[in-house]
């Protein structure tokens, strides 16, 4: 693997399902993307889009009708080996994903995926802990049943049961839905926290702008089976429009700074986080401050 070559490539893929049958679906037409090392990316897209049947691709889950999936290069689907590897490499935590706890403690379930790797005695416990660590999951909730913790807490030990596999891209599927405003929060800091630190690659899909525009500095966007977006947040809330007719909300945040902009308030691109909103406001008062 060379320095220019993506950590996951994406080629032409198209996914069908049902072919040759009356319930034939295109769940995924000719996408093309590529994913490279250290990256943040949401992908968002309305409910029946393709987002999942892209992701379940990217370690093997689906086999695509056509085209490839390229893990450092190389077809994951060249041989059973790879397509092995492309799991290990490539975690995936489903949405609602604490609905697939199912050992005796949560220490057990953390290490289910890593002990099928091959880890065993002082190696295995020590990457339990580091998972659980990644997800601030306290060491004395380890030793519970996993069915004895809040909703949060088994949202993140399901999260962990995935970062403890040490995949090189971790996708997230709607990590933060059905969370309260404080679980949600607590969500996208361990992520952000996670990929700092790790310097890992995270694929966070969802279909809520304001989640997407808050954590991520690359945006793919996913319409009726096709990949119709990719790029910066700011290139991609400038299409405020064609999002609409998606079915996709702005973030509130901008939303509210297109109506300051309707009412003659200009702003030089798209308003998608507070902070940002936060620093232009006090721009413009300054501006005002000096003309008076």
């Amino acid at each position: 693997m060379t320095e220019s070559t993506p950590l996951l490539e994406v080629r032409n893929l198209t996914h069908i399902y049902g072919e040759g049958t009356p319930f034939r679906h295109v769940a995924l037409e000719d996408c093309s993307l590529k994913i490279g090392r250290g990256e943040l990316i949401g992908l968002i897209g309305h409910t029946g889009s393709g987002k999942s049947t892209l992701t379940q691709h990217f370690n093997g889950l689906l086999k695509p009708t056509s085209g490839e999936v390229l893990l450092k290069g190389e077809n994951i689907f060249r041989s059973k080996k790879a397509t092995l590897e492309a799991r290990s490499c490539v975690g995936l935590v489903m949405q609602y994903p604490e609905y697939q706890l199912f050992e005796e403690t949560v220490r057990k379930d953390i290490a289910f995926g890593p002990s099928n790797q091959g880890l065993k005695g002082k190696e295995l416990d020590e990457r339990v802990a580091m998972a659980a660590d990644a997800v601030r999951l306290p060491s004395s909730l380890l030793d519970v049943s996993p069915f004895e913790l809040s909703g949060g807490e088994k949202r993140r030990a399901a999260i962990a049961g995935v970062i403890a596999m040490e995949p090189e891209l971790l996708i997230l599927d709607e990590p933060t839905a059905g969370l309260d405003p404080g679980g949600r929060r607590e969500i996208l800091d361990l992520i952000a926290d996670y990929r700092n630190r790790e310097g890992k690659s995270i694929l966070f899909v969802s279909h809520s702008m304001d989640t997407v525009a808050e954590v991520c500095s690359r945006i793919l966007v996913m319409n009726k089976s096709k990949l119709v977006m990719d790029g910066l947040p700011e290139e991609v809330f400038i299409h405020a429009e064609e999002l609409r007719d998606m079915g996709l909300a702005l973030p509130e945040i901008t939303e509210i700074f297109s109506y300051l902009a309707s009412r003659g308030v200009a702003f030089e691109k798209p308003v998608y986080t507070r902070d940002y909103a936060v620093r232009k406001l006090l721009a413009l008062f300054r501006k005002e401050e000096r003309s008076l």
